[in-house]
């Protein structure tokens, strides 16, 4: 069968748990409300939705540009780092955008910063792989790596290696 062969029949809101109606009640009306929050956020707080959006694609293609693990321990250390932070950063994006339109917005917009600073501290590693060693404990006799760079000196920092590019 093609995939436009398939008539996909209008099930109504169908909830994520099935079972009698007096046993998903409470959930069909929770999942209501929701989506009436919803709608009055997207009027309310379209600015944030919007870069939502905007660092959830610059996430996605973080991840196309790639990995690559034939190259020097320096370059190794930042890849991991970079992936590592982009799957914890992922993990928050679906979170983030469930509670700014359930109206939680306080956590909603933390997690919206922790998905930008995150994007900020892969694209500063990835331009400079040394200041990956900042985020692990050095190795014994190895010296103590340099803090790592506040948002405010990556973002300039960036801004003056790629003049051209939005850097976030």
């Amino acid at each position: 069968m093609e995939p436009d062969d398939i008539e996909i029949p209008d099930l109504g809101d169908v909830p994520l748990l099935f079972g009698s109606p007096d046993l998903v009640e409470g959930y069909y009306q929770l999942e209501a409300a929701e989506r009436n929050q919803g709608m009055g956020t997207l009027g309310r707080h379209a600015e944030e939705l919007f870069i939502w959006y905007r660092s959830l694609t610059l996430h996605y293609r973080a991840f196309l540009r790639g990995f690559h693990f034939d190259c020097s321990d320096e370059e190794l250390i930042a890849y991991g780092l970079r992936l590592q932070l982009l799957a914890l950063s992922l993990n928050s994006s679906k979170a983030a955008l469930d509670l700014l339109l359930a109206g939680y917005y306080s956590p909603a917009f933390a997690a919206i910063r922790h998905m930008i600073e995150t994007l900020l501290l892969c694209r500063n590693v990835e331009a400079w792989p040394r200041e990956a060693a900042a985020f692990y404990h050095p190795e014994p006799g190895k010296p103590t790596p340099p803090p790592r760079p506040k948002v405010k000196t990556m973002v300039a920092k960036l801004k003056r290696r790629y003049p051209l590019e939005r850097v976030v």
